[in-house]
């Protein structure tokens, strides 16, 4: 049985402007009048250019591509392609260790390996990689002749469209799946959750996901290259008034940094999620937006939205409990089901990818299947609801509550998130944090308990730079753990 292929949802849909932007990657002030800005009706075309070069090389149905490449224009108009074509996209970072990944692409055995010039260095490493019969430069897509219309090729709807790999944070990178039916229900979630059809203008966005999913909302997406420099965001609030975004869709990290640099006086809704985010952050954008819609989404990027709440009313309710994060994570998103044990939360839903491709140990971890046949997905998260039905986060699961609770004690009081409390192999609590040195003294009165301060910059997950690696911070600072 067939269905129709998740890009039927972008290439067919009617009453899009051709001249509307679709993508604009804001890397300077000429980005408007070069390739880093594409309207509907270009970007249309560069699908139809790449899913012809793909066709050109026996890329079909039921193939692998690898993506390899910087975000960009032309980066999206590959991932339509592929998609379009019917081949299943493997997209690759290249930070990620290919050892870790390297059993993905030999069961997958691609076809094609799409990428920059600096995605050509990593696959040059990887002898997976190397056996791949078609090498496709991403640039030779703009200089592509122009054929026939892109059109979405009949595939059947568990026919796996992207795989992503995790960031590894909380272990080795994970394959995740996301099968052509899911990718199209999980549209239908957004829209339904954000209503992103109501806005005339663009998205200010960092998930590359959600790029994707404005496409197919008929939105187009200002996105700002991985740096965040001040002064490309900055421009955000020097584009003309059909370019300027209305909506913000990032994590906490990049919320930050907007909020020191960048500009948006237009923004009427903003949602934030990827990992905790402190209190003032949100307060600082209340006072910036005051009349913009703010929302708190709790998710992963394998479950998300899981659970989302007004971010006024979370950070009511988390400041009123005395936390300097903001710990209320409101109610399931609708259609989400929850469920707890000693491991942590599980979730259901259409929001909820498929098993992971090719670790079956990750499977028999991480996801189960109950007797509707339903995947579940476990977040590893302490969630309890209160006695109004509220949820709250009260740490991972693996993490002791005691040192959870006495990390978001001493938050309240440092007035900073960027810290974490460990227990050494000699049972001895350990401070390890940014500007702890400075305070030294204070702490010791403060908090008695911990034996061990230890100044150290905090690494965050390379992503989204907001959620706290402890494995990194710990091994830079191992030095300690021994004394």
């Amino acid at each position: 049985m067939t269905t129709k292929n998740c890009t039927e949802l972008f290439l067919s849909r009617k009453g899009v402007d051709p001249a509307k932007t679709a993508i604009l990657f804001l890397k300077s002030r000429d980005s408007l009048t070069n390739a880093d800005h594409v309207s509907f009706g270009e970007f249309r075309a560069l699908v139809a250019k790449g899913q012809s070069l793909l066709a050109s090389r026996g890329v079909g149905p039921g193939d692998t591509v690898v993506l390899a490449d910087t975000l960009s224009p032309v980066f999206f108009a590959w991932v339509m392609a592929t998609l379009a074509q019917g081949a299943t996209l493997m997209l690759v970072e290249p930070w990620m260790p290919l050892a870790n990944i390297r059993h993905v692409i030999e069961l997958m055995r691609p076809k094609a390996f799409v990428s920059g010039w600096m995605g050509s260095l990593w696959g040059l490493r990887s002898s997976a990689i190397r056996a791949v019969p078609h090498w496709i430069r991403t640039s030779e897509l703009p200089k592509a002749s122009t054929g026939e219309a892109a059109r979405a090729r009949d595939v059947d709807s568990s026919q796996i469209g992207i795989v992503t790999f995790t960031s590894g944070t909380t272990g080795a990178p994970k394959g995740v799946v996301r099968t052509h039916g899911y990718l199209a229900h999980h549209q239908e979630i957004l829209e339904g959750l954000f209503g992103f059809e109501a806005y005339a203008g663009p998205d200010l966005c960092v998930f590359a996901n959600l790029a994707l999913s404005n496409l197919a909302s008929g939105r187009g997406s200002v996105i700002v290259p991985a740096d965040w420099k001040a002064s490309r965001l900055a421009l955000v609030g020097e584009l003309p008034t059909g370019v300027r975004p209305e909506t913000l869709s990032c994590g906490p990290a990049f919320l930050r940094q907007f909020l020191k640099h960048g500009r948006a006086d237009a923004l009427r809704s903003i949602q934030v999620g990827g990992a905790l985010t402190d209190c003032a952050i949100f307060e600082r954008a209340f006072d910036r937006w005051p009349d913009a819609r703010v929302t708190h989404v709790y998710g992963s990027s394998e479950a998300e939205p899981v659970a989302l709440i007004d971010a006024r009313e979370a950070v009511r309710r988390s400041r009123g409990r005395g936390y300097f994060q903001t710990l209320c994570v409101g109610t399931p998103a609708e259609g989400t089901r929850f469920a707890s044990d000693e491991k942590g939360l599980w979730v259901a839903g259409g929001q909820v990818c498929p098993m992971y491709l090719g670790s079956e140990k990750d499977n028999r971890e991480n996801k189960r299947r109950d007797a509707n046949g339903d995947v579940w997905h476990l977040m590893g998260d302490r969630i309890a609801a209160d006695a109004e039905g509220i949820h709250w986060y009260g740490g991972r699961a693996q993490q002791d509550v005691a040192l959870f609770e006495l990390e978001q004690r001493f938050y309240a009081w440092f007035g900073s998130s960027a810290a974490l409390v460990h227990r050494d192999p000699r049972g001895r609590l350990a401070l390890v944090g940014e500007g702890v040195s400075a305070r030294d003294a204070e702490i010791r009165a403060q908090f008695p308990e911990i034996e061990i301060r230890v100044e150290a910059r905090i690494q965050r997950d390379r992503r989204h730079r907001a959620r706290i690696d402890r494995a990194a911070t710990l091994k830079k600072g191992a030095a300690w753990l021994t004394r």
